[in-house]
């Protein structure tokens, strides 16, 4: 579970024997008094931390999948919603790993750049909702919510 802002910040890794619970733990405690939200995107650092997460983890473990959940736009100042379409596609296609990338928005996300960052096909991979309710909905089938 990675969380970004400025900078992104790994609350719990994916390693042999890390337990369902430690990864809802790491969830709930984004966006507490103790870990605000910031209002400021680079999404670009998240997914370059996810990758790195997903590539050390132990692939006959682990399905090689990185959920991007974004409530904005990648911020002008890391290069706007282009960089991090360019981040996405360079995890999606580099070093012979098989990552699949679901990008999820709500807020000021924008479908259009969650459809350019999201694997193939993107109507099965990309989602936006105007609220978290919206997408709880969507999701539930998929994740079992």
């Amino acid at each position: 579970v990675t969380t970004f802002a400025r900078d992104a910040s790994t609350y719990t890794t994916m390693e042999a024997g890390t337990s369902e619970a430690a990864v809802l733990e790491a969830i709930e405690r984004y966006g507490t008094a103790a870990e605000p939200a910031a209002g400021i995107t680079n999404i670009g650092a998240a997914l370059l931390a996810g990758e790195a997460q997903l590539l050390t983890a132990p692939s006959d473990t682990y399905m090689r999948v990185l959920v991007l959940m974004t409530d904005g736009l990648q911020s002008d100042e890391f290069g706007g919603p282009e960089a991090a379409v360019v981040t996405a596609n360079n995890i999606k296609q580099g070093n012979g790993q098989s990552i699949t990338l679901f990008a999820v928005g709500f807020g000021s996300a924008t479908a259009a750049s969650l459809v350019a960052m999201a694997s193939e096909p993107t109507s099965q991979h990309s989602f936006h909702s105007s609220n978290l309710n919206g997408l709880t909905d969507h999701f539930q089938d998929i994740f079992a919510i």
